[in-house]
């Protein structure tokens, strides 16, 4: 049972400004996974791409941490 391509970007877009674009990115790669997992093809073209880019600039400032120092071993 393979998914519409405009279903998973409508999936995907429903949640610009509510997810973090790591939370997004994990959601896509399971989806993914599963496609491949079950022999179905797998749509990932560049309307999901662009998408993902928009959803990554609509993340909430909750989703962000601000810049650290690297993390050194003594």
């Amino acid at each position: 049972m393979e998914t519409i391509p405009e279903y998973d970007t409508a999936f995907i877009a429903s949640y610009a400004g509510r997810r973090s674009s790591d939370c997004i990115k994990n959601w896509l790669s399971g989806i993914k996974w599963w496609h491949i997992s079950q022999g179905a093809r797998w749509y990932g073209g560049d309307m999901l791409t662009t998408v993902k880019k928009g959803v990554t600039k609509l993340v909430p400032d909750s989703s962000r941490r601000d810049i650290r120092e690297p993390v050194t071993l003594k």
